[in-house]
């Protein structure tokens, strides 16, 4: 039989041998491959077809060359490299440039619009002050593909209607008189299931903390924003990585704040800050019921700081040819489609 642990027993964190580093860049890429497959193939179809619904009206739309906008808008306002997370965010100032060359090769040449759409851009640059720069390149991404299958005379009132003054004031009464709450309830919800699930456990598989990404890890939060986690395991495994997030959200739901909802991955991570670091370049928290996994998990805010967000030239270059494979792609999938429309199938 197994031997049997308590809960508190000591988790043991992995010295940084050869073996351990090897093992990291396994993991590395093996979920950067997975992450990659996913963004390329399924995620794209599924918001191709989105767009593709917001055509079926018939309207004139704002845009001039969809499938052009839509690729454009995957690649762009990215440094032009890839980690398990999808592209990694660009500086706004790029992120900003890359918008308008959107806007200005593919919308309609309309005056209304773009002076709304510079409203829209100066008005993101200071709303959310705590926020991502993934968060920031989000709300201009966002708004230029809702508005992409608008009705041209629509676009400047939708772009206005974005980041308010009411909407900020609301944004920032939540982060004064919420948002602590919110986190410490759901630090406690994470230390408990985690303790519950160990109980009994070996050592070895067991579910040891979980990373806290999103707007909640740098104080950004908003009504409504999700609550996204990651498992940390001892040896990286998802055995009980499952059963962990199906727990989580359980007790979320009865004790916590459901109106935040608790998204998880699929894959674990084991206990290695390196490998950490390189997956999640921006802030995280680290919530464990053990002290030592805190510890050894946790990064300090100017550590994350040094990765770079310039857009290179080799950056600039995968973009280039990734756009041209996304381009491969829908258009066999858009092939794929019309004959199945022609033999009724």
């Amino acid at each position: 039989a197994k031997a049997e642990f308590p809960t508190e027993a000591t988790v043991a964190i992995p010295e940084r041998t050869l073996r351990r580093r090897l093992a990291d860049a396994a993991h590395y890429f093996k979920i950067t491959g997975s992450s990659m497959w996913w963004y390329t193939f399924p995620r794209l179809v599924e918001r191709w077809d989105e767009v593709a619904r917001g055509l079926e009206g018939g309207h004139p739309r704002a845009v001039r060359r969809i499938m052009g906008f839509f690729i454009a808008h995957r690649v762009l306002g990215s440094t032009g490299s890839y980690a398990p997370m999808g592209f990694r965010v660009a500086a706004n100032r790029t992120v900003i440039l890359d918008a308008w060359r959107i806007y200005i090769r593919y919308f309609r040449g309309d005056a209304g619009s773009a002076e709304a759409f510079a409203r829209l851009v100066a008005r993101a640059t200071v709303y959310n002050p705590n926020r991502r720069s993934t968060q920031f390149r989000k709300v201009i991404f966002h708004a230029l593909r809702e508005a992409a299958v608008m009705s041209p005379d629509k676009v400047p009132a939708y772009f206005d209607s974005l980041l308010t003054e009411d909407k900020s004031a609301a944004l920032a009464a939540y982060q004064a008189e919420r948002q602590a709450a919110v986190l410490q309830l759901f630090d406690d919800a994470v230390k408990k299931v985690i303790l519950e699930l160990n109980a009994g456990l070996p050592q070895g598989k067991r579910v040891v903390g979980a990373v806290l990404l999103g707007s909640f890890a740098n104080g950004a939060a908003g009504p409504g924003s999700d609550l996204d986690v990651q498992a940390l395991s001892e040896d990286g495994g998802t055995a009980y990585n499952a059963e962990f997030l199906s727990r989580l959200k359980k007790l979320w739901k009865t004790s916590g704040d459901p109106t935040h909802p608790v998204s998880g991955f699929e894959y674990a991570l084991p206990l290695s800050q390196p490998l950490l670091q390189k997956i999640h370049r921006e802030a995280y928290l680290v919530l464990s019921p053990y002290p030592e996994v805190v510890a050894a998990m946790s990064t300090a805010p100017e550590d994350l700081a040094r990765h770079g967000t310039a857009r290179t030239k080799g950056g600039l270059a995968f973009v280039l040819f990734y756009s041209a494979v996304l381009f491969g792609v829908l258009s066999a999938y858009e092939a794929w489609r019309l004959v199945k429309k022609i033999f009724g199938r």
